[in-house]
């Protein structure tokens, strides 16, 4: 997550990611407030660095048309705006769809299959044990498939 990073150190971090050769295992978090700084951001590194991949977290769907225009590999959203119009057209984008659903009143069953139900593509949860115990017979796809 850079958050208020300067382009030295993104530099100097995405220059350690090529020299350790882990360009396709890394996720760059372009979410820092304010808005307009993280588009700042999205659009360094897409200008710079267009294989990095990168999560653009959004709060609204004014933030995710303006994160749309860097082709970020993965957008955020929160569930209580995240409808399924949302997942489409993230997807339809060529991103893919996280939403978060962490803390106590969100992050259980009952929310994670309301997130495959909209068709998120990944969920960021604080147990992943007892989710993949629920999905096991359903998780097909790595980060790499997600990625083709």
């Amino acid at each position: 997550d850079l958050k208020s990073k300067s382009r030295q150190f993104i530099d100097a971090l995405i220059r350690k990611i090529y020299l350790h050769g882990v360009e396709d295992q890394i996720i760059i978090q372009a979410h820092t407030p304010p808005l307009l700084y993280s588009l700042q951001i999205l659009k360094y590194l897409r200008t710079y660095y267009p294989e990095i991949h990168i999560l653009a977290r959004t709060h609204n769907l004014k933030e995710l048309k303006e994160a749309l225009k860097y082709e970020p590999t993965i957008i955020q959203v929160d569930l209580d705006w995240g409808t399924a119009e949302v997942v489409k057209i993230i997807h339809s984008a060529g991103s893919r769809a996280l939403v978060k659903l962490l803390g106590p009143e969100r992050d259980h069953p009952k929310f994670w299959e309301q997130a495959k139900n909209l068709g998120y593509d990944l969920v960021l949860t604080d147990k992943a044990n007892n989710f993949i115990e629920l999905y096991e017979n359903n998780l097909t796809r790595t980060f790499h498939e997600l990625k083709e």
